[in-house]
């Protein structure tokens, strides 16, 4: 009985740290590809981008960011909670 305990605690952390690991990948995977994509239309040559395009992205990136990171913050604390590893405060 012991030893499942800690089996399901093992495996519930093993899947915080992928997901983690995946939302990482995905804010730094949607970056490179807006930034790929832009020099692709632009034929790869930076100072051919207009400054327009330039201020689009230096103000999606760090909001997509901040977004991606809130939600899986806070469906990792969901799950924790719902897996009865963190006490519940309801009133």
């Amino acid at each position: 009985m012991v030893s499942e305990t800690k089996q399901s605690k093992r495996k519930l952390e093993h899947w915080m740290g992928v997901s983690v690991l995946l939302a990482v990948y995905d804010v730094v995977a949607a970056n490179i590809s807006y930034l790929f994509a832009l020099l692709l239309r632009f034929d790869f040559v930076y100072s051919n981008i207009p400054q327009r395009y330039i201020e689009a992205y230096l103000h999606f990136a760090p909001i997509y960011s901040v977004v991606v990171t809130e939600l899986v913050c806070s469906l990792l604390v969901g799950c924790i909670t719902a897996s009865g590893v963190l006490p519940v405060f309801a009133s």
